[in-house]
């Protein structure tokens, strides 16, 4: 709302997540009224001309909840269709905020991250997808808990990846295809193979152990 009084410019993010009140209030804005109405307030405010409205969505099939926006509203906009990031997307992007990882364990990752990608689409999970968000978690993971002179990718490969699978199979197939990709044969393992978070746990009198992390304990008493 101060946005629209000031005239800025305005980012609205996952357009198609909106509830039907919130379109509807873009409507006016973007119409020839050209004013908001605050029910709570009682009170209608009018849209500067300076003002920009840009509006961002992910695809229909990426995540739960989203719906089809009405012709009518998309062609309130210039739409822009963006593609996928492609492998060398990846790279350029990890490599640029990476650049003490070795280039070899980067791409390893990337084309880790896009196979556990493709089982879990074969699956037929929806609700999410691996993309490069979890490729950059994993790394800020390695930078912030390992040393720079070797990097263990399997310590998080539990948390971030397992974890969110749904089926005992699926969690073995991705165990399995990090040891493949990996190269974590027992004869001589490049890496290790992922740690399963269920053997960190430790707890005493001060403090608390829960995979990689730990936590302070208070001075409670039963």
């Amino acid at each position: 709302l101060k946005a629209l009084k000031s005239g800025d410019w305005i980012l609205l993010d996952e357009m198609n997540l909106a509830s039907q009140s919130v379109l509807e209030s873009l409507n006016a804005c973007l119409d020839h009224r050209g004013e908001v109405f605050i029910p709570e307030l009682d009170m209608t405010f009018k849209v500067q001309m300076q003002s920009r409205l840009f509006a961002c969505q992910n695809p229909l099939q990426q995540g739960g909840g989203r719906k089809g926006l009405p012709k009518s509203f998309l062609n309130r906009f210039t739409q822009v269709f963006i593609s996928p990031l492609t492998t060398e997307d990846f790279l350029f992007i990890t490599t640029s905020l990476y650049p003490t990882f070795p280039s070899d364990l980067l791409k390893t990752m990337v084309m880790f991250n896009q196979k556990v990608e493709a089982i879990a689409r074969e699956a037929g999970n929806t609700a999410w997808e691996f993309n490069l968000r979890d490729v950059l978690r994993w790394c800020d993971l390695l930078q912030k808990y390992q040393t720079p002179y070797f990097k263990d990718p399997g310590m998080f490969v539990e948390l971030i990846y397992v974890s969110r699978l749904r089926t005992p199979d699926l969690r073995l197939k991705v165990r399995t295809l990090f040891e493949v990709v990996f190269s974590c044969s027992s004869d001589n393992p490049l890496y290790p193979p992922p740690t399963a978070l269920g053997s960190h746990f430790h707890v005493n009198r001060k403090m608390l152990q829960v995979g990689y992390s730990t936590f302070s304990r208070g001075n409670f008493h039963s």
